[in-house]
């Protein structure tokens, strides 16, 4: 633990010693609690001018102008690790310039490329650029923000096409010199898991600057990763979320915050504390004259109520949401609203009806939208099972098995293959 602390480096671990040696009575865990301290960490391993810090001093003023512009910048991150188009806009620089950059502080050993494309500090190095960071550019923060709001957003778009975006754009949003793009929900996921903690240290960066406009938009566009692991502990960020949308007055967003916190409050088995968000989101969405967050707010809304016994009205709730996507003629959303429906009429053990829905759906569900086309299946499946069609059910939930896998949807090949298995043992 001493040594991870030191960061394995030789000086750092002299000078450890040397501080022990001075305090015979300190012990090796005594020593480990003051360094595990980071504000003091670096003070710690500084003697007169021989320490850590005048050994990064002094590689930092050896570096090209651009790359000591680049290692100050890196300060103001708000995660561990990153990739070039994020380095670009905290140095205001492009990406082409940020990898370089980057390059020269691996050679100079400050940065490690552990996974390619992406570079972390080691832990005293990244301490020593936050400590540079109030010389660092002001705006390259606020940069920083923008391009998560840009990126995410083409993210959201390859994870989940044809979803009705989780944000519009704030009007001042600065659009960075380059955008990364994705070639498929593949690579938008990996991108969404690569940058989650950066994500969420930009939410609490966004708040505390004040710029709550940022800060909920950064809380929601993680959703398609969410979704994808709903049980990961998502309930602190949204409920930051919620509070920057409050604090900016955003009815719209308080409606798609609430909706999806309680979802994911759903998940977790806090049904209670779930419908306490999704009472109010409909309402706030039609104030907003959002539709479509209607629409999914009474989904959500109306699933909790089906789980916690209140069928009659979970169902009149799913019959509006309908009715509401509809209008909108959005395709995902009446998607969604109909396959929730099928799923209320599974529960009712109204299998004809749960089929045509699921039928319905597929008509308008996108091409690339293979998660939402596994779903859809494992509810055929699973009415085509109640009917007696038991043959045409196991090929239903043998396509979401293969279409889950290859979607990286866990969930859905698990509840696909219970369901088959289960068939299977009453045939």
């Amino acid at each position: 633990r001493l040594a991870g602390l030191c960061d394995g480096l030789p000086l750092a671990l002299r000078v450890t010693a040397a501080r022990l040696a001075e305090r015979p009575a300190w012990t090796l865990g005594a020593m480990v609690g003051e360094l595990a301290d980071e504000q003091s960490r670096l003070t710690l391993l500084d003697v007169e001018d021989r320490g850590v810090s005048a050994a990064l001093r002094l590689t930092v003023q050896q570096l090209p102008d651009s790359a000591a512009r680049m290692f100050r910048a890196l300060g103001l991150h708000t995660g561990a690790d990153l990739d070039r188009f994020a380095a670009g806009a905290l140095a205001g620089t492009s990406p082409a310039q940020a990898s370089a950059d980057l390059d020269r502080l691996a050679a100079a050993h400050l940065l490690t490329e552990a996974v390619p494309g992406r570079w972390t500090p080691h832990d005293l190095v990244r301490l020593y650029a936050r400590h540079l960071a109030p010389r660092a550019d002001p705006e390259g923060l606020p940069r920083l923000l923008d391009h998560y709001l840009y990126t995410g957003l083409a993210a959201d778009a390859a994870a989940e096409p044809g979803s009705q975006p989780c944000y519009a754009l704030p009007a001042d949003a600065r659009r960075p010199a380059a955008t990364r793009e994705f070639e498929d929900r593949t690579a938008a996921l990996e991108w969404y898991a690569a940058e989650r903690a950066a994500l969420e240290g930009a939410v609490a960066a966004a708040a505390a600057l004040g710029l709550h406009d940022r800060a909920w938009r950064l809380a929601l566009v993680q959703w398609p990763l969410m979704l994808m692991r709903i049980g990961d502990g998502w309930t602190p960020l949204l409920e930051a979320g919620l509070a920057s949308a409050e604090r900016v007055g955003d009815v719209d967003a308080q409606s798609r915050a609430r909706a999806l916190l309680g979802w994911i409050l759903h998940a977790e088995g806090r049904n209670a504390e779930a419908l306490v968000h999704l009472e109010k989101a409909p309402g706030l969405a039609a104030r907003a004259g959002d539709a479509i967050s209607e629409a999914i707010a009474y989904v959500n809304h109306a699933a909790v109520l089906d789980a916690t016994g209140e069928h009659e009205r979970a169902g009149l709730l799913m019959l509006h949401a309908v009715s509401l996507a509809d209008r909108t003629g959005h395709p995902s959303t009446q998607v969604l609203t109909l396959q929730h429906l099928a799923g209320h009429c599974l529960k009712a053990e109204e299998y004809e009806a749960a089929l045509a829905h699921t039928l319905r759906a597929e008509e308008l569900v996108a091409p690339d939208a293979v998660v939402v086309r596994a779903q859809l299946q494992i509810v055929r499946g699973e009415a085509l099972a109640g009917i007696g069609r038991l043959e045409e059910a196991t090929d239903q939930l043998e396509r979401a098995i293969v279409a889950s896998e290859k979607a990286g949807f866990p969930e859905g090949s698990a509840r696909a293959a219970d369901r088959l298995s289960r068939l299977s043992a009453d045939r």
